[in-house]
């Protein structure tokens, strides 16, 4: 970004991925602000989905840890 002369940026994602996005920004040392409004329908509903959410999360940890230790 820094690159570019962007000092700032947006990113859009359902709240589903509000965790992952989180981790990714901190990890590569951006603040950022968050917001999810879910009904407790839709977080009941979510179990499969949340499987798949953790294996990303993990490929997702993998990654950034290899970043950020070159």
């Amino acid at each position: 970004m820094e690159f570019h002369g962007f000092k700032t940026c947006m990113l859009i994602s359902n709240s589903f991925h509000i965790r992952r996005i989180r981790y990714i920004a901190n990890a590569i040392g951006y603040s950022a602000l968050y917001y999810a409004d879910r009904s407790f329908q839709a977080v009941r509903k979510q179990g499969y989905r949340t499987l798949h959410e953790l294996k990303a999360f993990r490929t997702t940890h993998k990654v950034i840890k290899e970043l950020s230790n070159p």
